[in-house]
């Protein structure tokens, strides 16, 4: 009987962790998405990145989408800058110029020089989740710290796109330059 009951508690246990680790990449990924739609609320085009007034403001995802679902339910009904904000999915480098936010996932790892290459003076904020992706010419890069979402920003990037950032998003922000 004793053991019996030490075996139901430790699988009850078990149970909890794997329940609790797939609830953290969820939230990861939950955190994420909010950050992106925070991007595009506190990064300014310039305006010839849209073809008329009020046009939707593009989040693309290239390569295997990470967030699933998440992404979409985050941004349902809202808007940025008088944006109304859609996302689309992208498998090759030619389709992401008419994007406005681009979240090159880590599946996208071996096109990824030639990507940041091709949208180098772009008006087209990139996002990642790779080691030194801001040192190699990205924009932003999610980190994680202490468990924690955090990002880094290569304003030399930045710069080189024509996109302003807001002063509140670069001080929340580790700054990092690139090569």
């Amino acid at each position: 009987m004793f053991k019996l009951t030490h075996f139901i508690i430790a699988l009850c246990l078990w149970g909890s962790f794997v329940t609790e680790s797939s609830a953290q990449r969820a939230t990861e990924y939950e955190v994420k998405a909010a950050f992106l739609y925070n991007f595009a609320r506190f990064v300014t085009w310039p305006d010839s990145s849209f073809q008329s007034p009020n046009p939707p403001l593009i989040i693309g995802v290239f390569g295997n989408d990470p967030f699933g679902s998440t992404l979409e339910q985050t941004i349902q009904d809202k808007t940025a800058q008088n944006h109304p904000l859609i996302i689309q999915r992208f498998k090759k480098i030619e389709d992401t110029h008419n994007c406005h936010i681009l979240f090159i996932a880590p599946s996208a790892q071996k096109e990824l020089t030639s990507l940041l290459k091709h949208l180098q003076t772009s008006p087209i904020l990139t996002v990642g989740e790779q080691n030194d992706f801001c040192q190699n010419g990205g924009m932003i890069n999610f980190i994680l710290v202490n468990r924690r979402v955090r990002f880094e920003i290569s304003p030399q990037a930045i710069e080189r796109s024509a996109l302003i950032m807001s002063s509140r998003l670069l001080k929340l922000a580790q700054i990092v330059k690139d090569k």
